[in-house]
């Protein structure tokens, strides 16, 4: 997301501030915050790198982005080895988390963890990658999500985004544009996109799909697939297990290339439906206005 790692300035902004604040969360023996402010309109990029805590990132109007971060440790001694870094890298604005790598988190009496909170002008495009802890996402320019593990949660995006996720759910609401997402486990929940919805593999939990221009799930090993309100077409390409429901598909149609076992209901589709490979299972179709194709057992 960064074009040119030839850092321009590697700065902490003259109005940085060190605060000491309150209970910060249920564990937090020595917090501190750090609050940082940087022009936005000097920038057209933002990346993200934040570690063990929860994230927190909103759009607004003005062009000020501001980053508020509550810095948690076990220690005092494990405290000053924390901090937050901005480096510009042309157009482009890098902020980074510092934890000390053995404090990552919360294991026995040791622990450090930064809950941020970032605001940002809308057009900004952002980048985030996020070791672990909650991701909430509202009215921004995605870019990416990279998180390892913890929920991720958006509405009210705008952009070409792709999401990743190695466990616990996603959940997008209100996407202008096309959005890719992996996810190895927990739900996938997906609810008025404008463009195409890419899934290209999900080892397990529920996909769930609700209002998209065009839905494509390359890979899914098991669990049920929900799929409704696609104003083009919807094409599952291998699906290993559970139930698969779709309804209400343009003119695109509804292709299942290969499904291992459970039923398979097709509901209301203006093209043409097909299934070419199927294990176990019932396929039943209804109020499909092109040809049927399925597999005769």
């Amino acid at each position: 997301m960064i074009p040119d790692r030839t850092p321009h300035a590697h700065h902490r902004p003259a109005d940085l501030t060190l605060t000491a604040a309150s209970v910060l969360a249920d564990r937090c023996q020595h917090p501190r915050e750090v609050h940082l402010e940087f022009d936005g309109d000097v920038y057209e990029l933002m990346s993200l790198q934040a570690l063990a805590g929860h994230l927190d990132v909103r759009g607004r109007e003005s062009n000020t982005i501001e980053i508020t971060r509550r810095l948690c440790a076990d220690s005092a001694e494990r405290l000053e080895t924390m901090d937050i870094e901005g480096t510009t890298y042309g157009h482009a604005l890098e902020v980074t988390v510092v934890i000390p790598r053995n404090g990552w988190g919360g294991w026995g009496n040791e622990y450090a963890y930064v809950d941020v909170e970032a605001r940002v002008p809308h057009g900004l495009g952002v980048a985030i990658r996020d070791s672990s802890g909650d991701v909430e996402i509202d009215g921004i320019n995605l870019l990416s999500v990279d998180d390892s593990s913890g929920r991720i949660r958006t509405r009210r995006t705008t952009g070409d985004a792709t999401i990743g996720d190695s466990s616990c759910d996603i959940r997008v609401s209100e996407h202008e544009g096309s959005l890719e997402i992996e996810d190895s486990s927990g739900m996938i929940d997906v609810r008025n996109v404008s463009g195409l919805v890419l899934i290209p593999a999900d080892s397990s939990g529920d996909i769930r799909v609700h209002g998209a221009g065009d839905v494509s799930i390359e890979r899914d090993g098991s669990g049920d697939i929900e799929v409704a309100n696609v104003r083009n077409g919807v094409r599952i390409s291998s699906d290993g297990s559970g139930s698969i429901h779709v309804s209400g598909v343009g003119p695109g149609g509804v292709d299942i290339g290969s499904d291992g076992s459970g039923n398979v209901k097709v509901v209301g589709v203006e093209g043409d439906f097909r299934v070419s490979r199927k294990g176990s299972g019932n396929v039943s179709s209804k109020d499909v206005l092109g040809m049927v194709e399925v597999p005769h057992r």
